[in-house]
């Protein structure tokens, strides 16, 4: 689930944990490329990507996103 901290100025900081398993290494770039393409500014400030040793062509990716919003 997300997770929601008040920031000073009317801001509030959301973050969201994502765990994706068995990608390929193109699924990984689309990946980080659509949090980049995004309408809102999102950053990625934990990134963690393993190989599979069952499938050493695919990954499992490990990554934190965080995006900033006015409170209401």
């Amino acid at each position: 689930p997300p997770a929601e901290k008040t920031l000073p100025g009317g801001m509030t900081q959301y973050s969201v944990d994502l765990k994706l398993n068995e990608l390929t290494l193109g699924q990984v770039v689309d990946t980080l490329y659509g949090l980049s393409a995004l309408n809102i500014p999102v950053t990625v400030s934990t990134l963690h990507i393993t190989r599979r040793s069952q499938d050493t062509h695919t990954f499992d990716l490990e990554m934190t996103c965080v995006a900033l919003g006015r409170n209401a």
